[in-house]
């Protein structure tokens, strides 16, 4: 085994990015590369052995792609393949093309599809096949193996599964003024408030001073210290009452800064809507899942109410060529699932966007810690072989450097753009009406409400002032 002399190995290219990436040269030679595509370079150049691509040589590349589609040779560019120069209506064709069904259109108009290196991807049930029918001794693909693990290698990594979701978006304009405080700061403000006008008003109260009963419940003087406006102040105050006025001074001091802090900030960068957390969270969003069939049935496998509670959140696809090469387009209009080496390069990718447009929650997870090996003929001569080559070059540190470099490689087969896919970044909106819709809401009912108040049972509120001074007090009380 430590010289194969030129012989080609008997192995099956066909998994998904970034643990495989196919591409093409300048001079049109099949490129193969990602950690796994390296593993079997390696092993082919340290036993001086071939790789079959033959499968893969007469596809063209995606940089070839989309020359073709500068100079005018294609038509139309799906990605997955491409369609030479045809009469057909393409306006009567739905988008996105992805989705299409490429032979069905090229069998009815008499059409010629060019097809890509996307297009050589296998669903992990196919790659199983190959092997265990004969037809090759490997698949070199990451997949998960049965129990018991017979007909596999050593488990290259231990990885989690779990759920690819979209960024939520920023809340409504006019919503932020109904964040700034939650709830319960609300609460305790009015019961300081309410604490302070019982104090203040049995301070008078104690010091002889003239009282009113709706003072004992919200305090004109507690109410507009703790909204930062000016009121007065009872002449020739005890200490004690003064102490009061303090403590509601802090307050109006605490409560507007935290106010206007918070404002300015969610005007500026506004806080998002209630984040997903859970799967029912994900559900009552109304955000779907686009899924590979044969995936969700081992999603059913290890939790049922997949297929019952959780199961209008998906959306299926057939194809595994198709679900791959769409999920890659990173529609925010859809959650995926994808592996921990996926959202790897995912990350990566994200670093050059002016805002993340996918996270990982770490409480969605399918599996976790779940092993990956290649597909191999359990008699196969192979075995041993590849066994210590992947011992080999887990502990040298080389899976995890080509792990690292594979998004360098899809960059340069074209498959990853360096262009900020979140859209262009919004340095300042201008507010408008509707972003004070609660505002003018509230507005009127806060006037009617205290027009009600205080006008009691149709009676008329009458004010009288006394005292020398500029500041004096005013006495409010209702005559019928």
């Amino acid at each position: 085994m430590k010289d194969l002399k030129g012989s080609t190995l008997p192995v099956f290219f066909g998994g998904p990015e970034p643990a495989l990436i196919v591409s093409k040269s300048k001079n049109g030679d099949t490129v193969i590369g990602g950690f796994v595509g390296h593993i079997f370079k390696y092993f082919a150049k340290k036993h001086n052995a071939k790789l079959n691509t033959s499968h893969i040589d007469t596809l063209f590349s995606i940089n070839e792609m989309n020359t073709l589609v500068l100079n005018g040779t294609i038509e139309i560019l799906g990605s997955q393949l491409a369609v030479l120069q045809e009469k057909i209506d393409w306006s009567s064709l739905s988008y996105p093309y992805i989705l299409m069904d490429w032979d069905a259109l090229a069998k009815k108009h008499n059409i010629t599809l060019l097809r890509s290196t996307i297009d050589f991807k296998h669903s992990p049930d196919e790659l199983i096949e190959l092997v265990r029918n004969d037809s090759v001794d490997i698949s070199a693909a990451i997949v998960y193996p049965d129990i018991p693990p017979d007909g596999w290698t050593y488990p290259l990594e231990y990885i989690n599964w779990c759920l690819l979701l979209p960024i939520e978006p920023s809340i409504p304009r006019y919503d932020i003024f109904l964040v700034v405080f939650r709830l319960e700061t609300v609460i305790a403000t009015i019961v300081f408030v309410v604490l302070l006008s019982i104090l203040l008003e049995v301070s008078k109260l104690r010091a002889g001073k003239q009282t009113n009963l709706i003072g004992f419940i919200v305090n004109d003087n507690c109410l507009r210290g703790a909204l930062g406006q000016s009121f007065t102040e009872v002449r020739n105050a005890p200490l004690r009452i003064r102490f009061i006025y303090l403590q509601i001074c802090l307050l109006g001091i605490i409560i507007t800064t935290s106010y206007n802090s918070y404002l300015q900030t969610y005007v500026t960068s506004p806080p998002t809507i209630a984040k997903i957390n859970t799967f029912d969270d994900l559900l009552k969003s109304g955000i779907k899942i686009y899924s590979y069939r044969t995936e969700f049935e081992d999603l059913i496998k290890s939790d049922q109410r997949f297929a019952h509670e959780w199961f209008e959140m998906f959306m299926f696809e057939e194809n595994f060529a198709r679900y791959v090469i769409f999920r890659d387009k990173m529609d925010t209009k859809f959650a995926y699932t994808v592996n921990q080496i996926k959202w790897i390069t995912i990350q990566e990718q994200q670093k050059i966007f002016t805002k993340p447009l996918f996270r990982q929650p770490k409480g969605m997870c399918f599996f976790d810690f779940f092993p990956v090996n290649f597909p191999i003929d359990e008699n196969s001569i192979f075995m041993d072989v590849i066994n210590f080559l992947i011992l080999e070059i887990q502990s040298s540190g080389l899976q995890k450097h080509w792990q690292k470099w594979s998004f360098h490689e899809l960059i340069d087969s074209g498959r990853i753009k360096l262009e900020d896919l979140s859209g262009k970044k919004v340095d300042f909106v201008p507010m408008k009406a509707d972003h004070l819709r609660l505002i003018w809401i509230a507005r009127p009912i806060t006037l009617v409400g205290v027009i009600g108040l205080t006008e009691g049972d149709g009676g008329l509120i009458v004010c009288s002032s006394y005292g020398r001074n500029t500041i004096s007090r005013i006495v409010c009380h209702c005559r019928n």
